[in-house]
């Protein structure tokens, strides 16, 4: 393995030197001939050129500079079929944003394309519990006007990546390095007055090819081959969205893995906070799964043909499905308890534009079906277009981000391209009384046993301590997102009143005896236990201690250790030794 990369090293800058100075005998070649002639001409119609070691070299030499695409598609006609400008340069259907012209600027020297020196680091800029990335990029690559990602904030995709040196730091000690390719990432934010967000690839023609497992996310993270190093949003709020991804991830949703990081860039720290996160999209997936054989339909991404097909056409079957919805026939296409999490973790968190993310089905497994990965979840814990002097954060909409109904302001919107999820949540809880009454007993669960107030607060402290050690002296937000995760539970409750028309909620404590374990609703719980349940749901409680009589509300109710009853009222719950 080692004789054959130190041949390939020595074979590439030998091969991009004589495509540099090109020879005598390359000058006279016919083939190179027809190169010369196609980077004459005002544009290299040329996607072709993101693949191949030809449009490699070309790129790293920057010999071609990317362009905006104009849209024209050439037929194959317009050159001769062996002729190898068509091969290389010839596009044959419309594919990407951008095309390559020829870089005017040949003059570089070969010996500045030599490599990139390590990432420099300012010795103060470590924190204790941060890790810290460092990247470092040719200032051209980062703001010229001509080659530079920033500069050019619109160009996406392979022809818009740079090549970076990138470290990887723990308790200040470097712990990974390699050369990396280096990205823009994200819509607005990638504009200009804007905190960037960069995107990492990891590609064996840079040197790793992945991130190893372990060093981020934790031991049973897979590999990483694109990380992306977000710049935290909004300033006044910090780590909403990680705080809302811990608490869809207690729910059961799908989501990226994240990691608060130090970053610093070209050997300054960059001021703000910042976090690192898998990227949605097929390759994060793949490593997830194992395999690359599954459709994913990214919200705000590409779109690959086939999963555009598929999702469509599920899509279209949803909205020509006449009322009441099958929902075996439903349940066969869709993980109902993935829509079932994903639609409580966007009503909790009050996320302004909860319709993101990705849909992915994977088709060898044991019940393919349609499930949804949550994404950009920084909306949630603060009331992003409330007026302050209005309402307060907990008291923004819940389910209402959820529902479409025909008459609301914003039916009209979702026909012409609402999302799947919001219809099909809709639906199944106004048509399907099964649906409607395994979606309450998850709600209730997860707001008693698990989204509960002290595994938020928790969440709350430790982003509050994050932000203390990184130096920010204004930890007003925390006491912001306790009052959230105080009061909002009592707001989903009441809009599920609202909304659903369940009835009336009512409070249930446990107690045990000292040293006994509770189980209740098939959660394990310490005594005493205290949560809410609608009018007919059952609580069940068991408990360790073999109890010789349960009393409820004082009055005895059963003998053994196992109790279930029908909630109607308050009630109070006693496991007598």
């Amino acid at each position: 393995m080692r004789l054959r990369r130190a041949t390939r090293d020595l074979w590439i800058p030998a091969g991009l030197a004589l495509l540099v100075a090109g020879g005598w005998g390359l000058e006279r070649a016919e083939s190179f001939g027809r190169i010369r002639e196609a980077f004459r001409a005002p544009a290299v119609p040329a996607a072709v050129l993101n693949r191949g070691s030809v449009g490699r070299a070309l790129r790293r030499l920057k010999l071609v500079v990317p362009i905006r695409n104009d849209g024209r598609v050439f037929p194959p006609s317009a050159h001769p079929k062996a002729a190898l400008d068509a091969s290389l340069f010839q596009k044959k259907r419309k594919v990407g944003e951008s095309l390559y012209a020829p870089n005017r600027e040949w003059v570089r020297d070969l010996a500045e394309q030599g490599g990139l020196s390590p990432p420099s680091v300012p010795p103060d800029a470590f924190r204790e519990g941060w890790p810290l990335i460092a990247v470092q990029i040719d200032e051209g690559d980062l703001y010229g006007d001509k080659w530079g990602i920033v500069a050019n904030h619109w160009g996406r995709g392979r022809e818009w990546e740079r090549p970076a040196s990138v470290a990887y730091y723990v308790d200040g000690q470097r712990v990974f390095s390699t050369l990396a390719g280096l990205r823009l990432h994200g819509g607005q934010s990638r504009k200009p007055g804007q905190t960037h967000s960069f995107r990492v690839h990891f590609r064996e023609e840079y040197g790793a090819s992945e991130f190893p497992r372990g060093l981020v996310f934790g031991p049973e993270c897979e590999p990483i081959r694109r990380l992306v190093v977000h710049a935290d949003w909004p300033e006044a709020f910090p780590f909403a969205g990680l705080l809302a991804f811990d608490a869809a991830e207690r729910v059961g949703c799908a989501v990226p893995r994240t990691q608060p990081v130090l970053f610093a860039l070209n050997g300054e720290l960059q001021p703000g906070l910042h976090w690192l996160s898998e990227h949605v999209g097929r390759a994060a997936w793949a490593n997830r799964i194992g395999h690359r054989d599954f459709l994913m339909y990214v919200m705000k991404g590409q779109k690959e043909n086939e999963s555009f097909r598929a999702y469509g056409g599920f899509h279209l079957r949803l909205l020509a499905a006449p009322a009441p919805l099958d929902l075996a026939a439903i349940e066969r296409e869709v993980d109902l308890d993935n829509l079932s999490a994903y639609t409580l973790a966007m009503a909790y968190g009050g996320t302004s534009d909860g319709y993101q993310g990705a849909a992915w089905m994977d088709p060898r497994a044991e019940r393919p079906r349609w499930a949804w990965i949550n994404w950009d979840m920084d909306h949630s814990f603060w009331d992003v277009y409330g007026d302050p002097g209005q309402r307060k954060p907990w008291q923004k909409e819940s389910w209402e981000r959820a529902l479409v109904r025909p008459g609301d302001r914003r039916y009209a919107d979702w026909k012409a391209q609402g999302d799947a999820r919001s219809v099909l949540f809709t639906r199944l809880m106004d048509e399907c009384p099964a649906y409607r009454r395994r979606f309450l007993r998850y709600a209730a669960d997860m707001l008693n046993h698990r989204l509960t107030e002290s595994f938020m607060l928790e969440r709350v402290a430790h982003y509050e301590r994050l932000a203390r050690t990184f130096g920010r002296t204004d930890l007003a937000f925390a006491e912001d997102y306790r009052e959230f995760v105080r009061r909002r539970p009592e707001v989903l409750r009441e809009g599920l009143r609202q909304w659903f028309g369940v009835g009336e909620f009512h409070r249930v404590e446990v107690r045990a005896p000292e040293g006994a374990a509770l189980r209740i609703d098939g959660f394990e719980e310490a005594s005493p236990y205290a949560g809410w349940y609608f009018d007919g749901q059952t609580v069940e409680v068991e408990s360790s201690g073999e109890p010789a009589a349960w009393r409820v509300n004082g009055e005895p109710a059963a003998a053994g250790p196992r109790l279930a009853r029908a909630v109607d009222r308050d009630l109070s719950i006693d496991a007598a030794p």
